[in-house]
């Protein structure tokens, strides 16, 4: 396959100009030149090339940056590589698909990139080679996936390719994502559906429920309103970044599975059972409460903080226990961070039983290796699926979508249709062993699916 059947003769120009806007702060801010065009298309030729290659039956997963070693002889470039440190090879090598084929099962795309930079002095016919690796470290990584909030390096700011699976390319510079190729065409933009749209609306009860337990009216007082907006943001943050962990958690761990989220009001709704029949029934275990211990924990020490902040030199001894205090519950928090994130491994471990992970939205776990039913009615109701093109669907546009036969995917999928179709505040996410992603909910009289990427979620 040539390579101008792979990528459409407008991509060049399309990434130049995405690449001219892509500020990643202030309007102001300069942008680094684009590279020579011959040195972009090497780049992306064989990143999609290598994509399709396997190593020992696994899936290549890499990250090359187009980054001369010279930039590493000068400190005045120091902003620009952001930290990052090069591990030089003695020799370079030719920058091939073979040569990320034995380069990428050695590094973590997550915290280690191949760095190429032009084969000569001369170099126009776009020849690279590859000098060395860049270690970027964890910390973005960790940070995208809402595992830490400590100080972030943003990975170098160079035209970067990575690939997570075969055929899928995704363009960026420093954490700024360009452009998304999937097998050659230029994919679509992200779809959250946790910010807005039907998905979004399951979660919002829940959401606010934690506001309120966090910011009961006695702790509300007399603050600003602006406080209170940011209050319930962070809250509402918070909350979601939970459902996307147990997303990712599973999807790392390759085997897929189904995560079936309903109200915590249905959940002894005698209805359900007929709907449900779980090998391993749960009582007790949730991840509710380690979640409102860290945002509790959390409020306090930000209140400590701002009182400290106001303290007067001469009482500054007078609150020398209090500042003992503000780094306690520094400490306190991170602990309830720890705990949420041992529950909320734990539960997207149980997905790998076979059947569904039954869950209420307040995080409270039913039941695990759930096989879920539904009646003749439903089935027959679920028979036929719709695509939704965006996040924020109502019933009048579903008709508009594309109709799909639900037997187009396996047992995951139609038995989410069909429990979607009899539960209509049910929300489902499936994901497939190839890493695909998918939320459902019934919208109106019809099941709506949208495709999902969790590698959107660590974009921004």
């Amino acid at each position: 396959m040539s390579s101008s059947s792979i990528y459409p003769p407008a991509l060049l120009g399309l990434l130049r100009r995405a690449w001219r806007a892509s500020r990643l702060y202030v309007e102001d801010e300069a942008v680094p030149s684009f590279p020579p065009a011959a040195q972009v298309q090497t780049l992306l030729d064989v990143a999609y090339h290598a994509s399709l290659l396997h190593e020992e039956k696994r899936q290549l997963t890499f990250g090359v940056t187009l980054c001369p070693s010279s930039e590493f002889e000068s400190q005045a470039a120091q902003a620009r590589w952001r930290g990052a440190t090069p591990l030089r090879l003695a020799r370079p090598v030719p920058y091939t698909d073979r040569q990320l084929l034995r380069l990428a099962p050695s590094t973590d795309p997550n915290a280690a990139i191949v760095a190429v930079e032009p084969a000569g002095d001369a170099n126009t016919d776009g020849a690279l080679r590859i000098w060395g690796l860049l270690d970027i470290g964890s910390s973005w990584w960790e940070h995208a996936r809402r595992e830490s909030v400590r100080d972030v390096r943003t990975p170098p700011d160079y035209l970067t390719v990575t690939s997570a699976r075969p055929g899928q390319l995704t363009l960026s510079r420093a954490s700024r994502v360009l452009v998304r190729l999937e097998n050659g065409r230029l994919a679509p933009s992200p779809v959250d559906v946790f910010l807005k749209g039907p998905v979004a609306r399951a979660f919002q009860p829940a959401q606010a429920d934690l506001y309120r337990k966090i910011y009961p009216p006695a702790v509300r007082g007399h603050r600003p309103s602006y406080e209170s907006a940011v209050n319930q943001h962070n809250c509402a943050v918070k909350y979601l970044n939970c459902v996307r962990r147990l997303l990712t958690y599973v999807h790392d761990r390759g085997h897929g599975g189904i995560f079936a989220f309903i109200p915590e009001s249905a959940r002894e709704d005698a209805r359900l059972n007929p709907l449900m029949s779980p090998k391993y029934p749960v009582l007790g275990y949730e991840a509710w409460t380690a979640l409102a211990a860290s945002l509790d924990a959390q409020r306090q020490w930000l209140d400590l903080g701002d009182a400290l902040s106001d303290q007067h030199d001469h009482a500054f001894s007078a609150a020398r226990g209090r500042v003992m205090e503000f780094a306690s519950l520094r400490r306190v928090v991170a602990e309830h961070d720890f705990t949420l994130t041992d529950r909320l491994r734990l539960i997207a471990a149980l997905s790998g039983v076979d059947g569904a992970v039954v869950l209420t939205d307040r995080f409270s776990l039913m039941g695990f290796g759930v096989e879920l039913r539904a009646d003749a009615g439903a089935a027959a109701g679920a028979m036929y699926v719709r695509r939704a093109p965006h996040a924020d669907v109502t019933p009048q546009q579903v008709a508009t979508f594309d109709r799909v036969p639900a037997e187009t995917w396996g047992t995951r999928h139609r038995a989410a249709f069909r429990f979607c179709h009899a539960w209509p505040k049910a929300v489902v996410f499936v994901l497939s062993q190839d890493g695909a992603l998918k939320a459902v909910r019934r919208v109106g009289r019809e099941v709506v699916y949208w495709d999902l990427d969790p590698f959107e979620w660590f974009a921004a």
